[in-house]
Order: structure tokens, then C-alpha cells, then sequence
């Protein structure tokens, strides 16, 4: 039987882990990120950085591709997460419901429409073509979320023990950890 201070210790370091694949992520992207935090006796944890999407130009394209960024980062934490603990049944988190909605939101950018077209009282339905857009998305997005949390792993590690140290790093935190030579 494992006892429950083991499952908050193995819940906390996921947690950590998934945190770090976000930040990390978004900094291979060339992303600002001001803060992570570990959530900490109910409080709220995350990773707080610029949005790809806030910096696109107008033009539709360089938004689709700010929205693949965003999608990247999102889903890298649960890429770290799963490399940590390897599931045998694939959760949802979150962070897919999410992805699915920015790929949503990609898929009619791509095809010119307005977001003010949106009508935020009732359900936006996909065509197939912008479902097969969306779901094409998000499956090239999670490559690449898996592929940079292989890449830099070891700068997921350093910075997921560092937050189960201290539970909350700045972005100077980040540049002195990732900076460091191994020992």
C-alpha cells in the first residue's frame, strides 16, 4: 500500500515536471517567461510567459503559426509529464482541451474567417475540412512538444528539482539554473 504523503510527493513532482516542460518550451521558442510556480497548499501553479499569438501580426498566416507556438507550449508540460510517468492509458489534461480549442481557433484564422464571427452563446462547429486543419494541428504540435522535451530534458530536470526546492523561480532564476554546468 502507498501512503499518501507518497502520492502528494509523486503528484508534486509531476506537477514540477510539467510546469518545467512548459517553460522550457516556451524558451526554445524564444519566449519571455516571467515566473513559474509550483502550486502549494491550494494555491494555483503555472508558467507565466508571452504568448506567441499576442506578438502575430495581422496577417492570417503568422497567426496560424504564433497559434502552433502557443499549441507547442502548451502541450510540452504534458509531454514532460508522461516521459516522467509513463501512462498506460492516455489522460486528457487540461492543457489537450485547451489545444483543441487554439486549433480550432487556428483552423478558422486559416481560412480567413473573423473571430469576431464567433458567437460566444453557442457551440462553434468545425467543418471537416477545419477539423481535419485542427486535428492536423495539434498532432504536428505534440511532435514537436515530445521532440523538445527529448531534446532538453536535462534542462526540464534541473529546472523541475529547482521548483521542488523553491516552488517559485523568476526568469533570472531560470537564465542562472539553465546556464549551469553540470557537476
Amino acid at each position: 500500500m502507498v501512503r499518501e504523503g507518497t502520492l502528494q510527493k509523486i503528484g508534486r513532482q509531476r506537477r514540477a515536471y510539467h510546469e518545467a516542460g512548459h517553460a522550457v518550451a516556451a524558451l526554445a521558442h524564444g519566449l519571455a517567461v516571467q515566473f513559474v510556480v509550483l502550486p502549494v497548499n491550494g494555491t494555483t501553479g503555472g508558467v507565466h510567459l508571452d504568448r506567441a499569438i499576442l506578438s502575430a501580426a495581422v496577417d492570417p498566416t503568422a497567426q496560424v503559426a504564433a497559434l502552433r507556438v502557443d499549441i507547442t507550449v502548451l502541450l510540452a508540460g504534458v509531454c514532460a509529464d508522461e516521459k516522467l510517468r509513463p501512462k498506460k492509458r492516455k489522460e486528457v489534461y487540461d492543457d489537450h482541451k485547451l489545444a483543441e480549442a487554439w486549433a480550432s481557433w487556428a483552423a478558422f484564422i486559416a481560412n480567413v474567417m473573423s473571430i469576431a464571427e464567433f458567437d460566444i452563446n453557442s457551440l462553434i462547429e468545425l467543418t471537416k475540412e477545419e477539423q481535419a486543419f485542427a486535428d492536423n494541428l495539434i498532432a504536428q504540435c505534440e511532435e514537436a512538444a515530445h521532440r523538445i522535451v527529448e531534446e532538453r530534458w536535462a534542462d526540464i530536470e534541473k529546472i523541475a528539482a529547482a521548483l521542488l526546492d523553491r516552488n517559485v523561480l523568476n526568469a533570472d532564476d531560470l537564465d542562472t539554473i539553465l546556464s549551469e554546468k553540470p557537476s
